[in-house]
């Protein structure tokens, strides 16, 4: 009798908690505090290029550019799958960045919400950013999943395709450390991405830059 009365009672206790994780339909987050520890990864490791997509006004040189700065970091330190990397003109017209949204929003959208029309607007008044940002999420056990990764690289009118291969090394480094699924503090990864841009510095066909002057000056930050 002891023993059926303890199988009932954790077939009961399996079925409240599923009831309860159900309840949640934003993967956990919500109950997680505003500490909340980065999202856990299901990237895999390759030393495949990210997909460029390219609102219409982008030149080959910067393309070519993007792929040498990605490149460099993936020989040097690995790189992650799926990655895709977006590139958007400084003050475009709607049309421009029409495949951009529908490309971005394919892959971003989690809970019903995709972010492209505010990265539009800001491409539109030209304020220049490069970042790794919202990827690809899927729920696993309660959390969120990365499942792709995507940086992107919004130009002002004055941008050059060398800035944005140099971009590309930092921000293509921070697909690396985070496809680990680890919580890494700021200061590591930022720190770590800025010291690698500019070891590297030497490794991109078109750049003179020292990794001294690239702390100082450089970095992804406009020096250290």
């Amino acid at each position: 009798a002891m023993a059926r009365a303890s199988t009932a009672f954790i077939f009961l206790a399996l079925i409240a908690a599923v009831g309860h994780v159900d309840a949640y339909t934003r993967c956990g987050i919500a109950n997680r505090g505003c500490n909340a520890p980065n999202q856990f990864s299901g990237m895999k490791k390759s030393k495949t290029l990210p997909t460029i997509v390219a609102s219409t006004g982008i030149t080959q040189d910067f393309k070519d550019k993007l792929d040498e700065g990605h490149q460099v970091l993936i020989n040097f330190a690995g790189g992650a799958s799926k990655t895709y990397a977006y590139i958007l003109e400084g003050g475009g017209a709607d049309a421009a960045y029409a495949d951009f949204k529908t490309k971005n929003c394919e892959q971003t959208t989690f809970e019903g919400y995709c972010g492209a029309d505010n990265l539009i607007t800001q491409a539109k008044k030209s304020e220049s950013a490069a970042m790794k940002g919202a990827g690809g999420k899927t729920c696993s056990c309660g959390h969120t999943l990365e499942s792709s990764a995507a940086l992107y690289y919004v130009l002002s009118s004055d941008s050059t395709a060398q800035y944005v291969g140099e971009r590309a090394v930092h921000e293509m480094c921070h697909v690396t450390q985070l496809s680990r699924g680890e919580y890494f503090p700021t200061w590591l990864i930022e720190g770590g991405a800025v010291h690698t841009e500019c070891l590297l510095q030497k490794k991109l066909t078109w750049s003179t830059q020292t990794y001294e002057d690239c702390f100082r000056y450089g970095g992804g930050r406009a020096g250290v």
